[in-house]
């Protein structure tokens, strides 16, 4: 049984935090078998499982809550520490993500552009710049170029 977290805590058991280890392989295979489904990807290969990528999403969302009510509740004592190490957790992601879809773009666009949704390339600096900034998700549904995926990390960033 999971026990509530206590102010004099300082660290996460061992047993909780493999278990959340594990938890997030799951979804993240989860995940990827989802998008392997797709008639684009396999030509449907695996269709029966496509269903299983919004709940894993959701449990990446759910575990986002608790890891960041275990900090808050264990580590960052001031609303400047909270920030600092959220936006430092968000950004080792965010930043090398929107460097690899920028340049792994221009080598896909160049050797095939066909399997590019051009539109999506349209005006990459705001793109980017939505994305690095948390507002792609915000008031339109603006594509950070090709990586249709990183919608969740924008979705996240607020909650």
């Amino acid at each position: 049984m999971i026990q509530p977290i206590q102010k004099s805590d300082t660290r996460m058991r061992r047993d909780l935090s493999a278990y959340l280890d594990l938890l997030r392989l799951g979804a993240a295979l989860a995940v990827f078998i989802s998008h392997v489904s797709w008639r684009q990807l396999s030509g449907g290969f695996l269709w029966q499982l496509r269903f299983i990528g919004h709940d894993a999403v959701m449990t990446f969302f759910v575990l986002s809550g608790f890891v960041i009510q275990y900090a808050v509740a264990t580590k960052e004592k001031t609303l400047r520490e909270y920030e600092i190490a959220r936006l430092a957790r968000l950004y080792s992601v965010v930043l090398p993500a929107l460097i690899l879809t920028f340049l792994l773009d221009r080598v896909g666009i160049a050797h095939h552009p066909a399997s590019y949704a051009l539109s999506a390339e349209s005006d990459p600096l705001f793109r980017i710049t939505a994305g690095a900034v948390f507002l792609s998700q915000s008031w339109w549904n603006i594509a950070v170029l090709s990586n249709i995926p990183f919608w969740s990390l924008q979705y996240a960033s607020w909650h």
